[in-house]
């Protein structure tokens, strides 16, 4: 059985999804099909990127929440833990321009998702150093048509640890089309319209 939408609820939720992440309708783009060996969606400007990054300074948890599209609690405490381990809590701050490792990053992140999930106490040794990531810089990438085929992987890769956020009105995967996301941060894809053939 197929389900058909109406293209009007679609745009209206696609340019919700644009508004929400601090677009206008003039900074949407086109979109199309991978080509070549792999298409990239990336704000790394040593790769050809099939849609041009907006950048969008985040003031606080809140803002990103709502990004994010998170509602408050959204997780119980058991979902959000079986999700995300909690990490260790931290005994002194790191000295962010030279005690940050792999795993300490690790950590930073995995205490990020546990707060925007609602679990600050959990992780309520982390709260300043995650206040202090604001404002943080993302790059928004929002285009209306996106079509993977299954010669070419479509790489969705993070530049400089900054947060990624992708809205498509509609993002097609054919058969044995492949999405591959690289990077060391958080990343959203959205979809008003998602088929997987």
């Amino acid at each position: 059985m197929t389900v058909q939408f109406d293209p009007g609820q679609l745009e209206s939720g696609f340019m919700a999804k644009v508004t929400s992440l601090n677009l206008k309708e003039g900074q949407v783009g086109d979109g199309g099909t991978t080509a070549d060996d792999l298409s990239y969606i990336t704000s790394n400007t040593a790769f050809k990127t099939m849609v041009t990054a907006i950048p969008v300074s985040v003031r606080d948890q809140a803002q990103l929440t709502r990004m994010l599209g998170i509602p408050s609690d959204a997780l119980s405490n058991e979902e959000s833990t079986s999700m995300v381990a909690v990490p260790p809590p931290l005994e002194s701050g790191p000295n962010l321009g030279t005690d940050l490792n792999e795993t300490s990053m690790n950590h930073i992140y995995r205490a990020m998702k546990l707060s925007l999930a609602g679990r600050h106490q959990a992780v309520s040794s982390y709260q300043s150093l995650l206040d202090d990531q604001f404002p943080m810089e993302t790059d928004v990438f929002a285009a209306r048509n996106i079509v993977v085929t299954k010669d070419a992987p479509l790489v969705i890769l993070i530049d400089q640890c900054k947060p990624v956020f992708c809205a498509f009105l509609s993002l097609v995967l054919e058969p044995g089309a492949q999405v591959i996301c690289r990077g060391q941060s958080f990343m959203e894809i959205w979809a008003a319209n998602f088929v997987r053939k």
